[in-house]
């Protein structure tokens, strides 16, 4: 079966929004104003925040995956894009992107093959020496994110398109901030109901709106 470049952008345009809101997430869960939550659900956070991170970062790394699969249309990734891409002129602008970031995508493959794909005893048993040797910034996956909306536009198959996901990291940051704030009070009132109970005794019961 035939699949056409446009099926093609179809999916790697879904797989780049999944991965931008995603990174969003996970960034918004970093603030240390939720230690106390995590430590109230720590069985709960301790696999939630580590799955979202390996989530993004897989999805980051299919994305920009550079392997000689993509020279005969097996995979989908920027880079089968561009070189199956109707227009030469937009397909250039996107290597230049590449070529400017190309240390950060590196990286990024080297960390996804020996810590997310594959468990590389050396480096999960010396990850400092790890890091050290394929450090990433998260300001340059910032960037990354930040270019996406112009590289859709470029991978295109029509010209003149443009996106604008800036309100998709708001939206992605607003909704955690919302759930975490609900848990925040959900747990303010769970524990000062426990200590009026343990002052006074009775039922352990209540309600969010005492």
């Amino acid at each position: 079966m035939t699949i056409s470049y446009k099926e093609k952008f179809e999916q790697l345009q879904h797989q780049l929004l999944g991965a931008y809101s995603t990174f969003y997430a996970w960034k918004a869960l970093q603030s240390e104003k939720y230690n106390g939550l995590y430590s109230t659900n720590n069985g709960f956070w301790s696999v939630v925040i580590p799955a979202l991170q390996h989530e993004w970062f897989l999805g980051l790394a299919r994305l920009f995956e550079d392997s000689s699969y993509t020279r005969n249309g097996s995979v989908i990734s920027v880079y089968s894009l561009i070189s199956e891409h109707p227009n030469k002129k937009r397909a250039k602008k996107a290597v230049e992107f590449l070529d400017q970031n190309q240390n950060v995508i590196t990286n990024i493959s080297r960390v996804r093959d020996h810590r997310h794909a594959h468990n590389n005893a050396k480096f999960l048993v010396n990850p400092k020496e790890f890091e050290a040797r394929f450090s990433i910034k998260y300001a340059e996956l910032e960037d990354i994110f930040d270019f996406s909306d112009k590289l859709l536009g470029l991978l295109h198959p029509d010209d003149g398109h443009g996106y604008m996901l800036g309100h998709m990291k708001e939206e992605a940051e607003r909704d955690t901030k919302d759930v975490m704030d609900g848990l925040g009070y959900f747990n303010a009132k769970r524990k000062a109901h426990r200590e009026k109970w343990v002052q006074e005794g009775g039922d352990l019961s209540f309600s969010l709106t005492d």
